[in-house]
């Protein structure tokens, strides 16, 4: 393929040089050499283009090869190796939006980072700490947060039905518009949390504290 595209760019340059030095010897006769320049200035432009549109298609490839790597690597990776993969990540604005299912984040240190709109369903974010990050329209169905540091956390309109945040710090969270049918929030600290107190009841909120 790498030769294809070599072979592609090279006929188009040769072309260009090779109609632009016909235009030089033909000077004398009316007309051509300006269509012969033109032809020319085609082959070359055209040589050019093609070569950026390749290194483009092919950094988006390289990129799309690493966020599959890291993504892979913040799944069963050892934590060293799964702080890196997931602050790669965040450079390449990989983690708002992306599917994330199933991800360990457990016991990782990762203030003010922005999962807003993400897949997390399932994820490992036991032990985890959290402080500030946001978690805006997430999806958190499943996810172990247990003893998770959400403190002052964005975690509105999150779904967070069946997942397990029992002794988990909320405290200053906004949790509005959160779904927690299911959720365990058996022991969490939500001291100064705002959040929508008809929908918490729909969770296990035994020992909670307020």
């Amino acid at each position: 393929m790498i030769r294809l595209r070599v072979a592609i760019v090279a006929i188009l340059m040769v072309a260009g040089v090779v109609l632009a030095a016909f235009a030089f010897h033909l000077q004398r006769i009316p007309d051509w050499p300006g269509l012969l320049i033109n032809l020319s200035a085609g082959f070359i432009g055209a040589a050019l283009i093609f070569v950026l549109v390749d290194l483009l298609l092919r950094g988006r490839e390289e990129h799309e090869r690493d966020k599959l790597r890291y993504l892979s690597e913040l799944r069963v990776g050892e934590q060293a190796v799964r702080r890196v993969a997931v602050v790669k990540l965040a450079d390449m604005n990989g983690l708002i939006n992306c599917d994330l299912r199933g991800i360990n984040l457990e016991g990782l240190s990762l203030k003010g980072f922005d999962f807003s709109g993400a897949d997390l369903v399932e994820a490992r974010i036991f032990g985890a700490d959290l402080p500030g990050a946001k978690f805006i329209g997430s999806n958190l169905r499943g996810a172990d947060m247990r003893g998770a540091v959400l403190t002052a956390a964005d975690l509105r309109s999150a779904v967070l039905d069946d997942a397990d945040l029992q002794g988990a710090h909320l405290e200053g969270a906004r949790l509005q518009g959160a779904s927690f049918k299911g959720c365990d929030l058996r022991g969490a600290n939500l001291i100064g949390a705002d959040f929508d107190d008809a929908a918490l009841r729909l969770g296990k909120v035994e020992n909670i504290i307020r």
